[in-house]
């Protein structure tokens, strides 16, 4: 949402007389029923091998003498990748049996799976191994589920444009840039792209197409998410890597006139030296810029990075009071929570929090380092000695721990108000039965619902009845003596996901926030993991890695029972 439109709409919601009728009107449902199939990532063929099993002989197949050691070169290696991927889903995914249920149209995840292997299969030999990362990426966007996130354990090389696209309505217009990609970009070039240019075709394809075919690539939990994430991968991202050093954009400038820009795309350092991406960097000479890292995940700025413009993850508050936020940073520098009070250019004062994830147990500010949940809980608390409404943020929230998003909604309560039930649920399998009891220690209170000596306790009881989920583990917060006196206006989006999706079912489910824009994903799957069992899924070889969702999460609703929020996100606000 543009942030003109989210100010006039936050000076809506905080007027006592009309907050009702906004929040009818931003409804934010995250339910089974909601999810439709996508026309964006159709249903895999049925396998081309007439195998009853595609993996049952994969040690078997033939060796390609032409591709010597290249990795994911000869079908063989590629089908025993592709296998161990399907075995690790059939032990761990959450939503494996349900997912034909939720998505129906005939999906079934293992044939699914099954139909990848047999794609690598009928490939003999793979010249460009980036390729076999697409078709995984392909693959799995079948679930329709934002946490299946495809990469290798040393990461692939981002590429990105100097610019930074976003939707505006129905169109998709110039909205940011990095000041530090003008210089080897080129004045010229830059100027070429006011915000605001509304980009008609990439490289001759409407870019509406071009849309939709990255969309086939990228995990969401809904239409909407995988939509918004396809928009930012038009300009950075770390699969589907270009042939040409050059985009060629063909704009609408906001005067009218038409014309064609030309722009370098460039990748991550060292692309040259990676062992599976190293021929096509070295092939296609794209350009470095230490500018565009590794390990930084998408778009979340460092800590005082400059950005030209308006970026996803800008605040939605005047130009002076956005200055004035406290900045937080995770434990990688990245900026996680921004904090202040808005007092100018607004018709009422209120407080803002915002919050882009919650991956991380600690922030460091202006004091030094703290907890998250203090840093963040102390402030509203503050807000509310002080009488003040408060603006939640959460539009561009990645996810996290659950528990944080448990401790904010308790936080926001009224007082004398208790907190909806919420729910989490596992795979009944050996390797969350060993998290657990990682996790687990003599020191466990028995009232709590969701310790981890519970939770292991249903485990193991599940897996001796041959189930293969756990009951869900229902808890809720007893009415809180103390409270946030305040209204809250919290706003979604689809990149608000996990965590972030759980904190606003739980504000919807107790009536406390005015939900405000657009749905968020609809993820409701969580990946439980303990130091020395991550959730995230490696193949023998190490040249896949898969995040793996093996616990699913849900909210109770004001008239019905508990419902574990699944794949799917919710209607847009009518």
């Amino acid at each position: 949402m543009h942030a003109a439109l989210v100010l006039a709409a936050l000076a809506t919601a905080l007027d006592p007389g009309s907050a009702a009728s906004v929040a009818q009107s931003a409804e934010l449902r995250i339910t089974p029923a909601s999810l439709t199939a996508s026309p964006a990532a159709p249903a895999a063929a049925a396998p081309a091998a007439s195998l009853a099993d595609p993996c049952a002989d994969a040690d078997a197949l033939p060796a390609e003498p032409a591709c010597r050691d290249a990795p994911l070169c000869a079908a063989r290696d590629r089908v025993r990748t592709v296998c161990e991927l399907r075995d690790a889903f059939r032990a761990r995914y959450v939503f494996l049996d349900a997912k034909p249920k939720l998505l129906g149209n005939g999906f079934e995840a293992s044939a699914r799976l099954d139909a990848c292997v047999a794609d690598e299969r009928a490939i003999a030999r793979e010249d460009e191994p980036l390729a076999f990362y697409d078709r995984v990426r392909t693959c799995l966007s079948g679930f329709q589920d934002g946490h299946l996130i495809v990469t290798t354990p040393g990461r692939l090389p981002q590429v990105r444009l100097g610019v930074e696209l976003r939707r505006a309505g129905s169109k998709i217009v110039v909205a940011a840039r990095d000041p530090a990609l003008r210089a080897l970009d080129g004045d010229a070039v830059v100027d070429a792209l006011p915000f605001g240019a509304e980009v008609v075709e990439i490289d001759g394809t409407p870019v509406a197409d071009a849309v939709a075919t990255l969309a086939r690539e990228v995990p969401g939990s809904s239409q909407a998410a995988r939509l918004a994430r396809a928009v930012e991968a038009l300009t950075r991202r770390d699969f589907a890597h270009p042939t040409h050093r050059t985009a060629t954009l063909l704009v609408n400038l906001p005067g009218g006139e038409q014309r064609t820009v030309e722009l370098p795309w460039w990748v991550s350092p060292g692309a040259e030296r990676h062992p599976v991406a190293g021929a096509w960097a070295q092939r296609t000479g794209l350009p470095t810029t230490p500018r565009l890292a590794w390990f930084e995940d998408a778009a979340r700025p460092r800590k005082c990075a400059a950005v030209e413009g308006a970026p996803a993850v800008a605040p939605v508050v005047p130009a002076a009071a956005a200055r004035a936020l406290v900045e937080y940073v995770d434990d990688a520098g990245r900026v996680a929570v921004r904090l202040g009070a808005v007092d100018q250019g607004v018709a009422q004062p209120f407080c803002y929090v915002q919050i882009l994830s919650f991956h991380t147990q600690g922030l460091t500010g202006p004091d030094g380092r703290r907890g998250f949940v203090a840093t963040v809980t102390d402030f509203i608390r503050r807000c509310g000695a002080e009488r003040r409404d408060l603006v939640l943020d959460l539009r561009h929230n990645e996810g996290g721990y659950l528990d944080h998003s448990t401790s904010i909604a308790e936080a926001l309560a009224p007082r004398g108000t208790p907190e909806p039930a919420a729910a989490l649920l596992l795979r009944a399998t050996e390797r969350n039965e060993a998290v657990y009891r990682e996790r687990a220690t003599g020191t466990d209170s028995d009232d709590d619902v969701l310790a981890p000596r519970h939770v292991l306790e249903a485990i193991r009881a599940a897996r001796r009845g041959g189930q293969p989920l756990t009951p869900a583990f229902v808890a809720g917060a007893p009415p809180r003596t103390e409270g946030f006196p305040g209204k809250v206006i919290a706003l979604t989006s689809p990149a608000c996901m996990s965590a972030c999706d759980r904190l606003a079912a739980l504000l919807k489910a107790s009536g406390r926030a005015v939900l405000l824009g657009g749905p968020t994903e609809g993820a409701g799957g969580s990946q439980q993991e303990a130091p020395g069992l991550p959730a995230r899924w490696t193949d023998s070889a190490r040249l896949l890695s898969v995040a793996i969702p093996n616990a699913a999460f849900g909210v109770r609703r004001a008239a019905a029972g508990v419902v574990v929020t699944t794949a799917g996100g919710g209607a847009p606000p009518s």
